[in-house]
């Protein structure tokens, strides 16, 4: 009974520090950000970012702790002129406006920053990118604060993708109903918005003519555009154009095969024109009226032209009829036309 107690106890302490060694190793500030104090963990140990006076030197330094191959590591790093204060490299005042294409910090969606980068105490520019040494890690560039009253900066963060990391943004799984980007149809996009929750969209209408559109972008995420519909927007699309001829045919629109981006603008925003209805008969570019008569044929309200009706066939109208006669629900030949008509101008003496 005592080996099977001391048996259970072993295999306790053991798979317990396996699975404290086995713990991911943790930075708070999201690997060596030198200009924000940070916390690292790893396997219980726990670290902060710290400042150090090196009397070799003769000057204060900062004592980073990072993670590194899941492990975790310190260095130290010279601040500058600019010195280390409460665990972090000083950032000087700076004019300089920093501006991020993802406004914010989209893990999805691959951006460019432009500010002040301390790390060259001037202006500097950073693109997301995919880490070169740590797999499905993204490094992404964002504009912060390193302090409550400071102005932003060009700063960095390492974050861990879930399932991977490609051409400077993470990866997600993103279905689109409708395709893509097809203003003429309403779709139901899932996935992942740009920071990794999980989301359903539709496409809906913000306005009588705003159409806001959803649709996966190429690494997988949710993102939306929002579309000027100049014929109107209804139930989560673009309406086409109706057309409707009276007693002449009409030309019919082009198709316009622009990509959104080269389309006209209005109020910013490329306008939608989602194609056309012929509420006719549409033939050789032409929207014809119901009833027009063309070629020994007729346009029939399921907007097809038919072959018009000879003598004794059933019909509705007289357009149906190569006589252009439909009495009683048929037509009638045109000689027996001629016939009553000669028999009439007899009877009344007018021959």
């Amino acid at each position: 009974m005592a080996k099977w107690y001391l048996a259970g106890v072993f295999l306790i302490i053991f798979f317990g520090a396996v699975s404290v060694y086995a713990q991911e190793c943790t930075d708070s500030d999201s690997g060596s950000n030198y200009f924000i104090k940070g916390t690292t963990e790893d396997k219980g140990i726990s670290k902060t970012d710290e400042c150090y006076f090196d009397s070799s030197l003769g000057k204060t330094l900062l004592m980073e702790y990072a993670c590194y191959s899941n492990e975790l590591t310190e260095h130290s790093i010279d601040c500058g002129g600019n010195g280390c204060e409460n665990g972090a490299c000083i950032v000087p005042e700076t004019d300089i406006k920093c501006l991020d294409s993802e406004n914010g910090m989209s893990y999805y969606i691959k951006g460019e920053t432009t500010g002040y980068d301390p790390t060259v105490e001037g202006l500097g520019s950073a693109t997301d990118q995919c880490s070169a040494s740590e797999p499905g890690v993204l490094i992404e560039s964002y504009c912060g604060k390193v302090s409550e009253n400071s102005n932003e900066i060009l700063l960095q963060q390492r974050i861990k993708c879930p399932d991977g990391c490609r051409n400077g943004a993470c990866i997600g799984e993103c279905t689109d109903s409708d395709g893509g980007i097809k203003p003429n149809i309403q779709g139901i996009t899932i996935g992942v918005n740009d920071i990794g929750d999980s989301k359903t969209s539709t496409d809906f209408c913000s306005t009588e003519n705003l159409l806001t559109e959803y649709y996966c972008n190429e690494n997988g995420a949710i993102l939306s555009t929002d579309n000027y519909c100049s014929n109107g927007c209804l139930e989560g699309q673009c309406l086409p154009l109706k057309i409707i001829p009276e007693k002449s045919p009409v030309d019919l629109p082009l198709e316009d095969d622009r990509p959104i981006s080269e389309l006209p603008k209005k109020d910013n925003l490329p306008v939608i024109s989602a194609g056309y209805i012929c509420q006719g008969c549409e033939s050789e570019s032409k929207c014809y009226p119901f009833g027009y008569r063309k070629e020994g044929q007729y346009c029939t309200d399921s907007g097809n032209f038919s072959i018009q009706k000879t003598s004794n066939e059933l019909c509705d109208n007289n357009f149906e009829c190569t006589s252009n006669f439909c009495v009683s629900g048929k037509c009638i030949d045109p000689g027996l036309l001629e016939q009553i008509i000669s028999w009439f101008k007899k009877f009344f003496g007018m021959a």
